[in-house]
Formats: C-alpha cells, sequence, structure tokens
C-alpha cells in the first residue's frame, strides 16, 4: 500500500512569496512618490488674493515657476486684516476687515528661484479662458525661510481687452453695415429705373439702336460717308496732309522762335528797332494774326476726330471744318512768307538759313529750306513811319501793306 504525499513547508513558502509581493509593492511606492517628489521638503508661503475674490483658484490649483510646475494651492483660509491671524469665528467680524489668503506648497528644485523681490501673479491658462493658476517670478536676492509673505498681483484680464475690442469694431462697423444697406437700397433703385422699359434710359437706347442701324445701312449723311470707299480714302488723304501740315508747321514755329530770340537780344539791325514803338507795333500785329491762325488750326484738329464720330450734324460740320482748316492753311502760308520777307527781318531770316543748313540738329528737326525772297528795296527815312520806296511782287501783291 503506498503512503500519500506529504507537501513540506508550505506555509514557509506562501510566507516568502507574500514577503516578496509586499516588498515590490512597496518598492514600487517609494519609486512613484519619489518621482512625484512625495518625499521633497516643501516650503510654505501666502499670498493675499485680491479683493474680487479667488478668481478660480481652489484647493490643488497649480503653483509655477518659470512656467514649470513647483507646487499647489494648498487650502484657502480667511484672517483678519491687522493681526493677520487666521479667522477662526465670524460672528464679530467685520467684511471688510477679513482677507483671503492663498496657501501655497512649493517643493522641489525651483525653490532656488524664489528672492525677496519674487511676486505672486493670478493668471489664466489659454490666454485668459483656461483654468487659473499662480506663477511666481523670478527674484535676484535670496528670500529667508520665515519670510512666507508674498504680493499678489492680478494678470491683466484678456477677456475685458477682448470685449473692449469686440465692442470697438462692433461700433466702427454697425455705421458702415447701415451705409451699406442705404447704398443697397440706392442701387436697387437705380436698377429698377435702368430696367423699366418706359424710362427714359430704355428709350435713350432705342433711339441709340435705331441710328447704330441705320448708318449701318448706308442711310443718312453718316451711313453714305461711312459706306463709301471714296469717301473713307479721301478723308485718309485729309489726315495725311494735316499730320505733314503739323510738321512742317513745328519746323517753321522753331524757326521763328530762334529769330525771336536774337531779336530780343538786340542782334542785328532788326533788333536796334525794337526800341522803336511804331516798328513794335506792327512786328506785334504781325505775330498776332499768325497766332490767332495757329489756334484757328489748333481748334479744328481739335475738333476733327468728335466731327468723323459724330452723325449727320458731325459730317456737315467736317466739311465745314475743312473749309476753315484750307483758309487757316492758306493764311498761315502768306503770314509765314510774308514774314520772311519783311524789311525788318529779313537780313536774321537770310542768317538764320545760313547757320541751319551748315549743320543739322542732333535728334531734332533738320533744317528746313525756306523759299527765295525777294527784298523790296528800302530806304532809310529819317522818320519810323516812312514806307518802302518798292513793294513786293507776285502773289503778296495785295497782302503786304497790312505789314507796314
Amino acid at each position: 500500500m503506498e503512503k500519500p504525499f506529504r507537501f513540506r513547508y508550505v506555509n514557509e513558502i506562501a510566507g516568502t512569496f507574500v514577503l516578496i509581493a509586499v516588498t515590490l509593492m512597496l518598492v514600487g511606492v517609494l519609486i512613484s512618490g519619489r518621482i512625484q517628489g512625495w518625499f521633497l521638503p516643501a516650503r510654505i508661503y501666502r499670498a493675499v488674493l485680491p479683493d474680487q475674490g479667488t478668481m478660480g483658484i481652489k484647493p490643488g490649483s497649480e503653483v509655477r515657476i518659470l512656467g514649470s510646475r513647483a507646487g499647489q494651492v494648498d487650502r484657502i483660509e480667511l484672517r483678519h486684516q491687522a493681526s493677520q491671524e487666521p479667522l477662526d469665528d465670524t460672528v464679530d467680524t467685520a467684511p471688510d476687515h477679513v482677507e483671503q489668503v492663498a496657501v501655497m506648497a512649493v517643493k522641489g528644485d525651483d525653490l532656488v528661484f524664489i528672492g525677496k523681490e519674487s511676486k505672486a501673479v493670478l493668471r489664466f491658462d489659454l490666454g485668459g479662458f483656461g483654468a487659473p493658476y499662480i506663477e511666481i517670478s523670478r527674484g535676484t536676492t535670496p528670500r529667508d525661510k520665515d519670510d512666507v509673505e508674498m504680493v499678489m498681483e492680478l494678470e491683466a484680464d484678456v477677456k475685458d481687452g477682448l470685449t473692449k475690442s469686440v465692442d470697438s469694431i462692433r461700433d466702427a462697423l454697425l455705421p458702415a453695415i447701415n451705409q451699406i444697406e442705404v447704398t443697397t437700397a440706392t442701387i436697387g433703385k437705380v436698377a429698377d429705373t435702368l430696367a423699366d422699359p418706359k424710362g427714359d434710359f430704355q428709350h435713350s437706347l432705342l433711339a441709340m439702336n435705331e441710328i447704330l442701324s441705320r448708318t449701318n445701312a448706308g442711310q443718312g449723311a453718316a451711313g453714305v460717308v461711312l459706306s463709301d470707299a471714296e469717301a473713307a480714302e479721301h478723308m485718309k488723304k485729309t489726315i495725311a496732309n494735316l499730320t505733314t501740315a503739323s510738321a512742317d508747321l513745328g519746323a517753321s514755329i522753331k524757326t521763328i522762335n530762334k529769330i525771336v530770340e536774337g531779336l530780343d537780344k538786340g542782334e542785328g539791325a532788326a533788333g536796334a528797332l525794337l526800341s522803336d514803338k511804331e516798328v513794335a507795333k506792327q512786328l506785334q500785329d504781325t505775330i498776332a494774326n499768325f497766332e490767332k491762325s495757329t489756334a484757328e488750326m489748333n481748334k479744328v484738329l481739335t475738333a476733327f476726330t468728335p466731327v468723323v464720330n459724330n452723325t449727320n450734324e458731325g459730317v456737315l460740320a467736317f466739311g465745314k471744318a475743312a473749309v476753315i482748316m484750307q483758309e487757316a492753311l492758306l493764311e498761315y502760308d502768306v503770314l509765314a512768307e510774308a514774314l520772311q520777307r519783311h524789311w525788318l527781318v529779313h537780313r536774321n531770316v537770310i542768317k538764320v538759313e545760313e547757320e541751319m543748313a551748315a549743320s543739322s540738329i542732333p535728334g531734332g528737326v533738320k533744317a528746313v529750306p525756306l523759299a527765295p525772297l525777294v527784298t523790296p528795296a528800302v530806304k532809310p527815312s529819317s522818320t519810323p513811319s516812312a514806307k518802302p520806296a518798292a513793294k513786293p511782287a507776285g502773289k503778296l501783291k495785295g497782302l503786304w501793306k497790312p505789314f507796314h
């Protein structure tokens, strides 16, 4: 018969496992406590909370130093303002003699940053919208261990600033929005007026469309001119002639300006005669006539383009403008030739012709040769009003008198 197996040292083995488990648990607790700073010495500081209240500070709120967590608020206690002793009985105590104090437990290596100048600042996470916490500022001189009182400061409330900014923006935007509404209503009325089939704008559009249709169909004077190839070719030639005349006019004006500059400087006999009042008056009349002709030509050139684009009245006005332009050009030719042949400026004209023929102006207009001159025989007279003995021949025969 077999004997039953006996478990020897069962209690000892079980007890050993229990002791090992308890030992491991204690080691884990110690390690966790060291990591969490449970065994570090804590230093107590007190800071009086603002009159507005705790502002959300409560037991367990964070205490930070230089942005790092260095402790927490241990409790909120009440005390007398005068004696700074904890308040045990609130029955016979005036409310305005009681203050709230945040008791902070700070520990760790960050205690070294706390100095005499350090202050407790009440702040909020997330730019003023998060949880409140107390930030202890960095000091410069060591602080005694017995000095546990700190000054509490309240950071500027970002929410109030945002509220004021929103109010300012609202005050600025409301008038603009109202103005936009008024403008929108006005635009709506204008659009309704323009879209009205019986309105003046629609009637004007219909009339304009009718005029354009008749013009495209070749009806009316404007339509005939626009559809006639010969008239268009004639218009192109006229514009080319105007361009050439303008260039010649510019060259002549430069020549005349040079002559006038010489006269102003007193060069030659003509310059010496400028002191004569009668001669000066005759010269002024000649220049005035020339300027009048130039002004008329400029008016014609300015009015030419609108005349081409106008309707029947524009076509009629174009014909009149062309006649006026031809007369102005003819008068300009007569005045220019008369001015060249004038006995007062004749010598200066020949001198300028010789200078301009010898060399051309760089980057400008080359010298323009003038027509041969027929110098009238002039006998000097003792009186300024003496007339020349002979008159110029040719087509200027009837036009010479006004210049003398």
